[in-house]
């Protein structure tokens, strides 16, 4: 159930926006951070509902893209030949083949430090 309350006052505080003068105008988390830290005289927020809104939709992913990413990697990782693979295991393989790929390295011409080999 929507409360039109509620949208009503989204709607004034965001008319309302303009009237004060933010000094965040470039950025647009920093200006919603802003917005939601201000306080009038009496020391309340008139723009609560508003910023909270507004913070809500930026934390919103822009896209899946990195997420289907990761399910790709995963699934050339963890085969049918290798079914029985933990998520500890998996997670390992994950995060090194991502390293390895962020300083733009292969595995097979990496060298194991001696003390690793050691222990």
């Amino acid at each position: 159930k929507i409360d039109i309350n509620k949208i009503d006052k989204i709607n004034h505080q965001w008319q309302n926006l303009t009237n004060i003068k933010w000094i965040e105008q470039t950025n647009t988390t920093q200006f919603w951070k802003e917005v939601s830290e201000y306080t009038d005289a009496s020391g309340l927020n008139p723009f609560f509902n508003v910023s909270s809104v507004a913070l809500q939709i930026l934390i919103l992913p822009w896209s899946n893209a990195e997420v289907e990413r990761l399910f790709s990697q995963m699934n050339l990782v963890k085969t049918k030949l290798r079914n029985r693979m933990g998520p500890k295991l998996l997670n390992s393989i994950l995060t090194i083949r991502a390293g390895l790929k962020r300083e733009g390295m292969c595995c097979s011409k990496y060298e194991l430090q001696k003390d690793v080999l050691n222990s």
